[in-house]
Formats: structure tokens, C-alpha cells, sequence
């Protein structure tokens, strides 16, 4: 039996660049999760901004993306990228998770209850969307 892995720990390959151009990318997204890994948020969103340009078929680096811009204060572009990545990952809880934080963060009540609510039909067990 698989474990299921919320979609930000997931890496799903995305081969439509040149090769140089992915190990750009990889390269990108590894300095974003080093940013990231130090509190500097703007610089793990323009990283990973950079490598999501590249690749953009990496809907779980997307959700870090959101992360750093709601952490770095640009939470309409951080609810932006949670909403394309919680499209590109219907079945995902945690990126819905993420949408519904954005979303009450900007007084998007109404929008935040319908993403914490969609987050829990999805996993049932998801104690924080449970608690908002």
C-alpha cells in the first residue's frame, strides 16, 4: 500500500524542456528550497518563480511558490498560485488547505469556508482544515 503525500512533498516530473533546460530548473528549485529553508522569502519566490518558467508542469512547486509569497506579504499572488495548483491537483487536500489560507488571509471568507470544506472531502482526516 502506497503512502499518500500531500502534493508539496510530491516532485512530478515534468520532461517538455531541453535537458539543460530541466537541470536549470532542478537547479532553481534547489536554491528556492534553500531560500526557503533560510526565511528568505522573496528570494525562494523569485526562484521559484524562475524555475516554474521553465517547468511548468510542477503544480507541487507551485504550492512553495505560494508559500514563499504569502510568507514574503504578496498573499493575491500567493492565492493565485495555490488556486493553479490546487486546479492542476483536484484531488489534492493540502493544496485546498493552502487556497483556503490564502483566501482568509485577504478576507475571502466565503471563498476560504468552500476551500477548507473541498480540503475535507478530499481527506476527511485533515485536522487543520478541520480547526479553520
Amino acid at each position: 500500500m502506497s503512502e499518500h503525500r500531500p502534493g508539496w512533498l510530491q516532485r512530478r516530473p515534468a520532461p517538455t524542456a531541453a535537458p539543460d533546460a530541466n537541470a536549470r530548473a532542478t537547479r532553481l528549485i534547489a536554491q528556492a528550497d534553500q531560500a526557503r529553508d533560510a526565511g528568505d522569502w522573496a528570494s525562494a519566490a523569485r526562484l521559484y518563480a524562475e524555475g516554474l518558467k521553465i517547468e511548468p508542469g510542477q503544480p507541487a512547486i507551485r504550492v512553495q511558490l505560494g508559500h514563499a509569497l504569502k510568507e514574503s506579504g504578496q498573499l493575491s499572488e500567493a492565492e493565485a498560485a495555490y488556486r493553479q495548483a490546487a486546479d492542476e491537483m483536484p484531488d489534492d487536500a493540502d493544496a485546498r488547505l493552502q487556497l483556503g489560507h490564502a483566501q482568509k488571509l485577504l478576507g475571502q471568507t466565503e471563498a476560504a469556508i468552500r476551500s477548507f470544506r473541498r480540503a475535507l472531502e478530499i481527506d476527511p482526516d485533515l485536522a487543520s482544515a478541520r480547526d479553520e
